[in-house]
């Protein structure tokens, strides 16, 4: 999660919107790879060959994109893989450690806020700091917005990836909703 955080940041500022939300359509190829790995469970041709259009269309897109920009690019990739890794360890946690889905949730959102915090005292604090107090309780909302968000987000991706029976599933259920 804290990973494909700071790449979605890296993402937003090296490239357009366009670019990161149509690369993170790439999220079904990734469960394909990790999934076998991690679950030990098998990958038939038939989805390699299903993800194989998307992954296309989205070369196609973001190569054409006016704004591309290859950093963004890159960052988009491994916020997407990051994204589906977690997925995969998610899965796993679930069904083959016994761990609850509440469980989970806390034990993510603990480790994450441990982690992003140091990233954001290191890299925009000073930047509120130097703009003022006031510039920290005007975006005060929004970052508790964006918390808020996070929160909901998060917690109904592992609610979805807990009914379904793959993390592929649920990588394709990602790209329908955007």
């Amino acid at each position: 999660l804290v990973v494909s955080t700071v790449a979605t940041c890296g993402t937003l500022g090296a490239a357009s919107v366009a670019v990161g939300r149509t690369t993170r359509t790439l999220g079904p190829p990734w469960p394909l790879i990790f999934a076998p790995l991690l679950l030990r469970e098998p990958c038939c041709a038939l989805s390699q060959l299903g993800v194989l259009p998307g992954v296309l269309g989205v070369a196609i897109t973001t190569v054409t994109e006016a704004e591309f920009h290859a950093i963004g690019f890159v960052a988009a990739v491994a916020s997407t893989a990051a994204a589906a890794l977690q997925m995969v360890l998610a899965k796993q946690m679930l069904t083959k450690h016994g761990i609850s889905k509440d469980e989970l949730f806390y034990q993510v959102a603990t480790y994450s806020l441990l982690l992003l915090t140091p990233l954001f005292a290191l890299i925009d604090l000073w930047r509120l700091q130097a703009t003022g107090l006031g510039a920290l309780f005007s975006c005060a909302h929004w970052l508790l917005l964006n918390a808020l968000c996070t929160f909901v987000n998060q917690y109904t991706g592992l609610t979805v990836l807990d009914a379904m029976a793959s993390p592929l599933s649920h990588a394709i259920a990602n790209v329908m909703k955007r």
